[in-house]
């Protein structure tokens, strides 16, 4: 059979594993011998962190701990409480069989928190949580981009495609015995806190990637359980990393996350056998992923002016990583604060949440939701806890080379400092964020894969040499030598058009093929 089309063969991404499930967790727990009875629950933080990932033929499994984090009051209401429990998780979701050596990006996302006290030494907690994982690698595929035969016109369009050309990851962990800031007091018991990492610099060599980023640290303690004095503890730390992945070179587009598989907190003894350190161990989950990116013509559509054409299409996911960019951005907001009897805000901690990004003239615009908690104490000493979501408004300033409006921006700023002071009636709220910014082509081309060439039912021979076509405006001038049964660029020349999309109606000079 005669081949009427050219064809080679791409790469384009191919999605494994795109899941996402609902995930419950929930449970009494009692309140270990050395905690003071509950009065009030002020608020329960559940944060998961999964420790293990693993695919087994098309399951991949995750499992790891929910750790369960309580802050309450007491009978005297004076001095804030913590007691800290764990939960097992356990995850599968169905993806491809065969991608054993592809990496896969989890994440674990809060919907909602209940906490109540059942008892003095009960509390009650239902969470619901969205798992979220996507794994991706490249397929090969073949695909025509030109005519094989001088009389078969074909129609294309120029796209750029970007498949993942290597994979690479590394668990690290992080020691480190951290001194209290001068004029901070020695610590009773610490209250807990958050802890986050972000990637911040990444250098590719020859088959390895130099990973480069920066962990937060954010503790709450008392110095005195009677009086209910508390401080707040706050480190940022650098990590470093060198990650083995054979076909990276200089220059490739990359992805490069970090997971927290798991922390721990603990005081312990400085100068003058006090509890004036602390000890932080966190191992982490370093993930590096780069990208090839081609440039192709797909068909998509086609004829031939003296036979009758079938078409076989298809549909094509078209996906393009354009460009990936890394910013650390200081943004501030006042918000009114929950009441005026105010003495003190204890602390101040936000929790990041899925952010929303466009681009708008060559600028990443992210709307970055938070989730801002507010521990106060009121005139009268007693301990209160509010919270809120506000929208913090992020631009990246980096320019990049695509301007379109439509791109996929897909974003998550990572808290690397706060500070906060009050003023009036309001709290004046400054975060330091670092955004891994993602910023994706994606659109489903209708693509010509075959054509079949009708040569026993040819069009009647046209005698003429040239003729008239009365042209309305919109039309285009492929659709009207398709009609003519003659070539786009003879209709062109012969009636020098300089436009694909006629604007007025106009009278054409058509010439015979």
């Amino acid at each position: 059979m005669e081949q009427l089309l050219q064809k080679e063969k791409i790469a384009i991404t191919e999605s494994v594993l795109d899941a996402t499930e609902e995930y419950a967790i929930s449970g009494d727990f009692i309140l270990p011998e050395y905690c003071p009875d509950v009065a009030v629950v002020l608020k329960c933080v559940i944060t998961p962190r999964l420790h293990n990932r693993r695919w087994n033929g098309d399951a991949f499994n995750a499992d790891g701990i929910a750790v369960v984090r309580i802050l309450y009051l007491d009978e005297e209401r004076v001095c804030v409480r913590e007691a800290e429990f764990t939960q097992p998780i356990n995850c599968t979701l169905r993806g491809q069989s065969g991608c054993e050596t592809v990496p896969v990006q989890v994440w674990m996302t809060q919907d909602y928190v209940n906490c109540r006290a059942v008892s003095p030494r009960r509390i009650e907690v239902r969470a619901g949580f969205t798992l979220k994982a996507r794994a991706e690698r490249a397929k090969t595929i073949e695909m025509p981009y030109a005519s094989a035969q001088e009389h078969l016109y074909t129609k294309s369009i120029a796209k750029t495609l970007s498949a993942p050309l290597a994979f690479g990851e590394k668990s690290i962990t992080v020691n480190e015995i951290l001194s209290f800031d001068s004029g901070l007091p020695a610590a009773e018991q610490l209250l807990g806190g958050d802890c986050s990492a972000a990637v911040s610099e990444v250098k590719l060599l020859t088959d390895k990637a130099i990973v480069k980023g920066q962990i937060y640290l954010h503790q709450l303690y008392t110095d005195d359980s009677v009086g209910g004095t508390t401080f707040v503890l706050e480190y940022t730390l650098p990590f470093s990393a060198i990650i083995d992945a054979e076909g990276v070179r200089d220059g490739q587009l990359h992805i490069a996350q970090v997971s927290l598989l798991s922390d721990t907190e603990e005081c312990v003894a400085g100068e003058g056998g006090k509890n004036t350190a602390l000890s932080f161990n966190a191992k982490l989950l370093i993930q590096l992923t780069t990208y090839e990116k081609t440039s192709v013509k797909l068909i998509t559509d086609a004829y031939h002016p003296q036979y009758p054409v079938s078409l076989s299409d298809d549909t094509l996911s078209v996906c393009s990583l354009v460009e990936v960019l890394r910013h650390t951005a200081t943004v501030q907001k006042s918000v009114a604060l929950p009441s005026d009897g105010l003495r003190e805000i204890v602390d101040v901690w936000v929790m990041p949440m899925p952010s929303v990004g466009r681009v708008d003239n060559g600028r990443v615009e992210l709307t970055a939701p938070m989730l801002l908690s507010l521990l106060v104490r009121d005139a009268d000493g007693a301990i209160a806890y509010y919270e809120r979501s506000e929208d913090f408004y992020i631009e990246c300033t980096q320019t990049h080379p695509c301007t379109s409006s439509e791109m996929l921006v897909k974003a998550q700023p990572s808290v690397m400092g706060l500070s906060y002071a009050a003023v009036g009636d309001k709290l004046d709220v400054r975060l330091t964020l670092v955004v891994n910014c993602e910023l994706w082509e994606m659109a489903d081309e209708r693509v010509v894969r075959d054509i079949t060439l009708q040569s026993e039912k040819p069009y009647p021979m046209d005698t003429t040499t040239m003729k008239l076509y009365y042209a309305d405006a919109g039309e285009s001038v492929w659709d009207i030598a398709r009609r003519c049964h003659t070539s786009p660029d003879a209709v062109r020349e012969e009636n020098d058009l300089r436009e694909e999309i006629l604007s007025t109606k106009t009278v054409l000079l058509i010439p015979a093929n």
